[in-house]
């Protein structure tokens, strides 16, 4: 017999597939459903149902949605919340291109910049750098890369 007093710890959030998640953001649009309601909602082509059905496996495997039999049918909901997922991606991108969430927000404000929302940026920047008391770089300031000249030197041929 299973204890329920000592909740078990969730496991870490698997990345999606580009598939997976295309489907989840339907699902999380749905958040109770069964099959049949899952593909009035996709988009054409809409794939198979058994393949519909094989991916709600899946995503339950990975804890994504939780399902219930209900008579023959199973009636699914989503578990995690799209936000949640949204943030581990962000923290994944971070922590694999960026290295920390400032160098992130920095390089998002630059791209964003000609779109009008800068000072949205400057301000989400100094708010990040407040809250973890960091003085805020001065824009523009980089340290000057060591760069080697490779002028004059011949390559050897054999």
């Amino acid at each position: 017999m299973k204890d329920n007093s000592t909740p078990t710890p969730p496991l870490p959030i698997r990345k999606l597939t580009a598939a997976e998640e295309a489907l989840m953001q339907t699902l999380w649009r749905l958040e109770v459903f069964e099959l049949k309601n899952v593909l009035t909602h996709l988009v054409d082509p809409k794939p198979h149902p058994n393949t519909v059905a094989t991916f709600l496996k899946i995503l339950t495997e990975k804890q994504f949605l939780e399902k219930e039999r209900s008579g023959r049918i199973y009636r699914y909901r989503t578990i995690l919340p799209q936000e949640d997922y949204a943030r581990h991606i962000l923290q994944d991108l971070i922590s694999h291109y960026y290295h920390s969430p400032e160098i992130f927000l920095r390089e998002a404000a630059r791209i964003f910049e000609t779109g009008g929302n800068a000072k949205l940026w400057q301000s989400a920047i100094e708010d990040f750098t407040t809250e973890h008391d960091e003085k805020p770089r001065k824009e523009g300031h980089r340290k000057a890369k060591d760069k080697k000249s490779h002028k004059g030197k011949k390559s050897k041929k054999h």
